[in-house]
């Protein structure tokens, strides 16, 4: 950075601590200051050099967080890019955010930071939608599409389940795999591990199973299509309670309780994943055909 411009940018640290805005009325009250070293080219090298935040508040790096830190960020990126393909932007976000200053919560903001360190390294990052109303932004390699992302950290996934017995807890996939938070956990089983289910115990505890823990009879999935399609018939809408009273009276116990499902979420999982039909998923506590 010439002279003149280290000049200026010292004044901005000074006077402006949280940052500045590149206008008329802030380049009028500065040229005084700068000994009149503001030329053609200043406001051009400052956009050069400084983060712009989502309102167009100017920030030089160094006023949201030291050089180690950035560094430890851009490592980070490239160590889980390298080692998984992908990751959670929100998980960085938080494991990072404590370091921040003059940045919002919202992950936009940081999201172009990161982008604003990282610029010879074309990021990829998509959102992966969770439900009609939750998606994750998802960092990923350029080489790689996002199932294909996906996929890779399905297999980590269904390794670590299979490790656990079939049956391991939120808290330690989190743990164990680092790219993840849950919003991509829940995304990457619902899109990749059709026979992986997730259920929950009390308040907090989630748990993945993997449905062949269940030990159900090598029928079930066949019996299951053709009651769904029985209750259709009857113009009888396929609830929980509706679907567990007809598969319970045919196996002649409650399915629920023999298997230790603990409520109907759980329930619910299961019956998405087992069914053998055309493609159908619960809204509003029934069981529906999804239409395309």
């Amino acid at each position: 950075m010439k002279e003149a411009l280290q000049k200026i940018k010292d004044i901005l640290l000074r006077e402006y601590p949280n940052g500045f805005k590149l206008e008329p009325t802030t380049v009028r009250l500065l040229k005084p200051l700068c000994d009149n070293d503001w030329d053609d080219f200043t406001e051009t090298e400052l956009e050069a050099n400084t983060f712009c935040r989502k309102d167009n508040i100017r920030l030089f790096p160094e006023q949201i967080t030291d050089t180690e830190t950035q560094q430890y960020i851009v490592d980070t990126v490239e160590r889980l890019l390298n080692e998984y393909g992908c990751f959670s932007l929100t998980r960085l976000h938080h494991d990072v955010k404590e370091r921040l200053r003059n940045l919002s919560d919202d992950i936009a903001d940081f999201e172009s930071f990161l982008q604003f360190i990282m610029p010879q390294r074309l990021l990829k990052i998509t959102n992966l939608e969770i439900n009609s109303s939750k998606k994750v932004r998802v960092v990923r390699l350029e080489e790689l599409s996002l199932p294909e992302s996906l996929e890779f950290l399905a297999h980590e996934v269904k390794t670590i389940i299979t490790e656990h017995g079939g049956n391991v807890s939120e808290y330690d996939l989190l743990e164990r795999v680092p790219v993840l938070d849950a919003a991509l956990l829940h995304g990457t089983v619902n899109e990749c591990l059709p026979d992986i289910s997730r259920h929950k115990i009390g308040r907090a505890d989630v748990f993945f199973r993997q449905n062949s823990t269940y030990d159900v009879p090598d029928d079930f999935a066949d019996q299951l299509t053709k009651t769904v399609e029985q209750l259709k018939s009857l113009d009888i809408p396929v609830t929980v309670q509706a679907l567990h009273t007809a598969i319970s009276l045919h196996y002649k116990y409650n399915f629920m309780a023999a298997y230790q499902m603990t409520n109907e979420s759980e329930f619910r999982d299961f019956i998405k994943q087992c069914y053998q039909g055309t493609s159908h998923c619960w809204k509003s506590g029934v069981f529906h055909e999804k239409r395309s």
